[in-house]
């Protein structure tokens, strides 16, 4: 698992412990200057924030100094204090990610759903943690795979129909500045298809998206986005 993994990784480990995960768009900053009047957070009846929650948590090897710095950044994100960040207040925290309104909307709908393990359109401290963390420290493959299986809505078969992965073009990719159109669309299907069964498997989806960056951009923006304005200074110090 990708949390599990980065925060067994002893160079980031230490950058953590020397660093606070903050929230750098000032209006979001309730304690001015700094996070030093933070809530110190401590198990609650809250959802996602209850006791088993953090014993999972602290399974994939968090500390207590580590998930106070999470919940920093989820009380800044979490605007009206619900105890869960709605979709606009994830929105905000994404930020853009193509170059027009309606490329940004689809996907922040999209990363949302992906992130919104219960479905319960709000993002509680535990998926926060996990979901947003993991796509935060994806490689460019994992991002690619996570894709394929979650933006693509991959079934139990592990291929995607044309019209699956024609959804995915049209609604997310970058070409020239803007989203697909339906040329490009279908020139890249027949690309990808690499064995004419007009299905698209795993392997065929990792070549082609590793041979045709553009088709991730708006991901990797996301990504991009989520560290530099979500995981602030620790983010910065931990690729040092």
């Amino acid at each position: 698992m990708a949390l599990s993994k980065q925060f067994h990784d002893s160079a980031i480990h230490e950058s953590m412990k020397e660093s606070t995960l903050y929230w750098t768009i000032s209006r979001f900053c309730r304690c001015c200057p700094c996070f030093g009047s933070s809530v110190v957070f401590a198990p609650n009846d809250t959802v996602g924030q209850s006791k088993s929650n953090i014993k999972q948590l602290k399974r994939l090897g968090l500390t207590d100094f580590e998930l106070q710095s999470f919940y920093d950044v989820f009380s800044q994100l979490d605007d009206d204090e619900s105890g869960t960040i709605d979709h606009y207040e994830f929105s905000d925290a994404i930020g853009s990610t193509t170059d027009i309104i309606q490329g940004d909307a689809k996907l922040n709908d999209a990363l949302f759903g992906a992130f919104d393990l219960d479905q319960s359109e709000g993002l509680d401290f535990s998926e926060f943690v996990i979901t947003i963390w993991n796509y935060a420290t994806y490689s460019e493959t994992e991002l690619a795979r996570f894709a394929f299986f979650n933006l693509c809505e991959c079934d139990r078969t592990g291929t995607l129909s044309y019209d699956q992965v024609k959804h995915f073009l049209k609604s997310y990719a970058s070409h020239s500045g803007g989203l697909e159109n339906a040329t490009s669309i279908q020139k890249d299907l027949l690309a990808m298809d690499t064995n004419g069964d007009h299905m698209i498997d795993l392997n065929e989806w990792m070549k082609f998206t590793n041979t045709h960056k553009r088709i991730m951009v708006p991901l990797i923006q996301a990504q991009s986005n989520l560290k530099q304005r979500v995981m602030g200074r620790f983010s910065n110090t931990a690729a040092n």
